[in-house]
């Protein structure tokens, strides 16, 4: 098996904990949290990154957001699944009334939404740190990479 398919397949095997994250607040709680719809990208991002270090392709990025979009579906279906049995209510009919579509629709686009924001956000701080090293790199030099500048710089003056 190649490094690239392991590393989606584990990568979406951890985001299943932003899944379950999501489920256990909705259903327990209530809520629609956030930073379980940003926990589904990362976590596929830091796994797959662990599996293909020297990957530096974009692929990773876009299949985080596609599985976060999946993934956020597929939990807020399977809350209405859980809280259309706890209530003893048809999922089908649940399914078919215009106030439970459109509160799905609400918690899947904030799911999204926040999924967008929190991925944004450590993509650009995840290459935002690539950069600053590699500049850092160029700034600085061994002891005796400076020396031997001064001297080309010395023998340029004569």
């Amino acid at each position: 098996m190649s490094n690239k398919l392991k590393g989606t397949l584990l990568g979406l095997a951890a985001s299943l904990g932003g899944v379950a994250l999501w489920i256990l607040l909705y259903v327990g709680l209530g809520v629609v949290a956030g930073i379980a719809a940003i926990l589904m990208g990362v976590l596929f991002i830091i796994v797959y990154s662990k599996i293909n270090p020297a990957d530096t392709s974009k692929f990773k990025y876009i299949i985080a957001g596609v599985a976060s979009i999946v993934e956020i579906v597929v939990a807020e279906l399977i809350c209405v699944a859980i809280l259309c049995a706890e209530y003893n209510l048809s999922l089908s009919a649940a399914l078919e009334n215009n106030e439970v579509m459109a509160g799905i629709a609400q918690d899947v686009i904030f799911g999204v939404v926040f999924a967008a924001i929190g991925l944004g956000g450590y993509i650009f701080s995840k290459n935002r740190k690539t950069i600053n090293t590699s500049h850092k790199r160029v700034k600085t030099g061994t002891a005796e990479e400076k020396s031997a500048d001064e001297e080309v710089k010395e023998d340029k003056a004569e």
